[in-house]
């Protein structure tokens, strides 16, 4: 008895050291939102516990990036064995739910009205080998054979469109459920099957060399999971998808049924009456875009000429399969003028997780998910090297007006001239960067030539201070160190901004004022969040102006341009000393405040070519890309937040507009069917932010787990990478306005936050020439250890 006491006393002791541990590790995930219902100790009554069990309980404290098996066993001859009572689908609960009952299912262990499923690891062979065939696409050599290649991410969605027909042909054939299929099949070990056959090298078990600098691609970043927010991996998710077959189709309505269209979304909730945001300036939208394309891209699905496939114009029948466009009703008040009745829309590639495992529906993040300037550098060596100069560790230009004293311009995109831009005349080009859509919009191109200039203003101060440094020294120390300044004007300017000083402590985002950051983990997965991607970081589109207004050097405003007109068209920065009006623009235009309300300029008029008099509808493919990713509805993202959850759309009054709320009453059945990004910019905003509770959950949660699971992050210590403290020091003093002083041609004065509107009392404007704006001091980079 003595034995069986101790026993249990030691059960009891284990389990709490592995949620303790899990919890300590994961303090970003869904665990810390979750109270027990019941004493731990409950759960350890039962006499000779399995310690799958103990294991099991522990992994759900993880975050679901690392999905956990809910009524699943293991054995030698099965891959998979699902318990499910008899009559009963398996997973009968979802992972969340089952946690609250976890007491209640432990002794169906021994129940004998429990029916086992085993899938073998036979059965997923034949399966896959059945998807090869049906997919009828050959794996690319360069995914089976070269591991020194770097794959495209359209190689990578090969067999990841393979595994997912392996998932509906195993979820048919075994009659999985949602939860199976979401929980229960990423448990699989796939290198014991043909899966390890087509299985990419660099999501794979790789071996990682500790460097000064980060690999372009991201990987090697996390030691333990090299290919964790790399370029080409999957994007993770805050809460499991929410697909129309569980495995890929869009969403649909909590019945079963279609949801509105997404240009009825956009009509309703989302027509222009914007007001303007009297405290902050343009600049926030144009950092947070570049920001954006610093951290995400969804890699999108191209033909042969790298350009979006087409849906509308050709039949159902011939459509690509990732086809997804737009319907457009037949009253349409803007597009029944020029006859459209649908708009272009391919959904993003599929996706592979670390491992290549099954389950449903992933996304690629074709860019690394750190906050490593790749929207300067590329994510890749092909890229990086196109546009370096190889001499003085500089990056490539194009030096059109030296003769006129004014600083170079991007390099011109002279191959494939055309793509990523559109109405080029003739002899001009578009610019060329390390993100192929620096030419999206022209303010955007702004502050790409700002990073740009940056870069070769801090390599040529650095070949100052140490002229033996060869070029590789220069380019890799420059881009360490503006990587640094781009985070820590994230999060020391922007992200307050955003999310106001409240969310900023909870998660923990405020940079430190001295010495280094001990919070980073190597169990943090940076990799960026679905949800984060395709709908709360999507915030910014409402704070978009109707026009650019462009300021001279005494911040008088000069010109109004549509936005529209300047989409795919950033050729006016080719006129001589343009450049700082449009700085200058950023920094002297209102924003327009967080609301519904969106421009027409992008709703209707979005990379609209000249001469048609309308394009795309920007609130339109918002909805439907958040729908293609199986994000959930609304509602349980407030409840993972551990907001109060929705029951009527009477309870939206106070979270949103009373007027809101009765349109979404009279569009969507219930609340739960609500999009995320259309509601989410509906909300209130918190006090001191610019959004609302739900929103301000997401982006928090996901930029703390960008830092924290940045092993290169600034204020890390321990690394080769780690700053000095005099250097870390330096980095700190930093400001947007120094940034912008130092790389404009002629700035005569900025304000102190250069995303704030400008005032004489609270955010005064700075002589650019004088150090009332710190200077970073190069000379504190001084190789002291060199001998001449």
């Amino acid at each position: 008895m003595n034995f069986i006491k101790n026993f249990e006393d030691f059960e009891k002791n284990y389990l709490m050291f592995l949620v303790n541990y899990r919890l300590n590790f994961h303090p970003s995930s869904s665990i810390s939102k979750f109270v027990f219902p019941k004493p731990l100790n409950v759960i350890t009554h039962h006499r000779y516990l399995p310690w799958t069990w103990l294991f099991l309980i522990a992994s759900v404290a993880s975050s679901y990036d690392q999905p956990t098996p809910f009524n699943i066993d293991y054995s030698p001859e099965c891959a998979l064995v699902l318990k499910q009572s008899k009559g009963g689908p398996p997973f009968k609960r979802s992972l969340d739910a089952g946690l609250s009952y976890l007491s209640e299912y432990i002794p169906s262990w021994q129940n004998e009205n429990i029916d086992q499923t085993c899938i073998r690891y036979e059965d997923i062979n034949r399966a896959l080998h059945e998807a090869r065939r049906k997919f009828g696409e050959e794996v690319p050599y360069e995914i089976k054979e070269l591991s020194s290649v770097y794959p495209k991410v359209n190689h990578v969605s090969i067999p990841a469109e393979i595994l997912l027909e392996t998932v509906r042909i195993l979820a048919h054939r075994f009659g999985l459920s949602v939860d199976a299929i979401a929980h229960g099949l990423p448990q699989i070990d796939t290198s014991k099957t043909a899966v390890k056959e087509i299985c990419p090298t660099f999501l794979q078990p790789v071996k990682c060399e500790i460097s000064r600098y980060r690999t372009l691609s991201g990987m090697c970043n996390n030691l333990d999971n090299p290919s964790w927010g790399s370029a080409r991996s999957a994007m993770i998710r805050f809460i499991p998808p929410s697909y129309g077959d569980g495995i890929s189709i869009p969403r649909r309505a909590f019945d079963g049924s279609p949801l509105p269209s997404p240009r009825v979304v956009s009509l309703v909730m989302h027509h222009d009456v914007s007001e303007h945001d009297f405290g902050i300036c343009n600049m926030i939208a144009a950092w947070g875009q570049m920001l954006d394309h610093d951290l995400t891209r969804a890699a999108p699905s191209l033909d042969a000429r790298k350009r979006s496939i087409e849906c509308c114009n050709t039949p159902t029948e011939r459509r690509h399969y990732n086809c997804y466009p737009v319907d457009i009703p037949q009253d349409d008040p803007f597009y029944k003028f020029f006859d459209r009745r649908c708009m272009n829309f391919a959904r993003s590639l599929a996706g592979l997780q670390p491992g290549c495992r099954l389950g449903p529906r992933w996304q690629i993040n074709a860019i690394s998910a750190y906050m490593d300037g790749n929207f300067i550098y590329g994510s890749n060596e092909e890229v990086a090297s196109r546009l370096r100069e190889f001499k003085g560790g500089k990056l490539k230009t194009s030096p059109l007006y030296r003769n006129l004293g004014l600083k170079d311009l991007l390099p011109m995109k002279t191959v494939d001239p055309d793509l990523g831009c559109i109405a080029r005349p003739r002899n001009m080009y578009c610019f060329d960067a390390g993100d192929n859509r620096v030419n999206e919009q022209l303010q955007l191109a702004v502050m790409h030539v700002i990073m740009m200039r940056e870069h070769n203003r801090l390599a040529e101060g650095l070949a100052h201070v140490n002229p033996h440094w060869d070029d590789e020294t220069l380019y890799q120390e420059a881009r360490h160190i503006l990587s640094a300044e781009i985070q820590h004007v994230t999060y020391n300017e922007f992200l307050p901004i955003v999310l106001g000083h409240q969310i900023m402590k909870k998660y923990d985002l405020n940079p430190l004022n001295k010495g280094y950051y001990s919070g980073y983990s190597p169990k943090i997965n940076a990799g960026i969040r679905a949800a984060f991607q395709a709908s709360a970081y999507r915030f910014g589109h409402s704070l978009l102006p109707d026009v650019t207004e462009r300021f001279n050097k005494f911040h008088e405003k000069i010109e109004s341009i549509r936005l529209s007109r300047q989409l795919l068209q950033p050729y006016d920065l080719y006129k001589p000393g343009i450049v700082d009006t449009f700085i200058l623009g950023l920094i002297n235009q209102e924003a327009y405040r967080m609301d519904p309300a969106i421009t027409t300029e992008v709703t209707n008029h979005l990379f609209e070519k000249p001469g048609d008099n309308f394009g795309m509808d920007l609130a339109s493919i918002n909805v439907q890309r958040a729908r293609e990713h199986g994000l959930p509805g609304y509602n349980s993202f407030r409840e993972y937040c551990g907001l109060p959850k929705i029951r009527d759309f009477y309870d939206l009054g106070g979270i949103i507009p009373n007027n809101t709320v009765h349109k979404y009453a009279n569009m969507y059945k219930t609340v739960d069917d609500i999009d995320l990004w259309t509601i989410g910019i509906a909300e209130y905003p918190i006090p001191g932010a610019i959004v609302g509770p739900t929103f301000a959950c997401l982006i928090g949660e996901q930029f703390a787990n960008i830092r924290r699971g940045d092993r290169f992050w600034y204020e890390n210590h321990g690394w080769p990478s780690a700053f000095s403290p005099e250097q870390l020091q330096e980095i700190r003093k930093l400001r947007l306005a120094r940034i912008l002083c130092d790389n404009a041609d002629e700035m005569l004065t900025v304000q102190y936050s250069a995303m704030i509107m400008a005032d004489p009392h609270t955010n005064p404007r700075l002589d650019c020439s004088t150090d009332d704006i710190p200077r970073l001091d190069l000379s504190k980079w001084r190789d002291t250890n060199y001998k001449k």
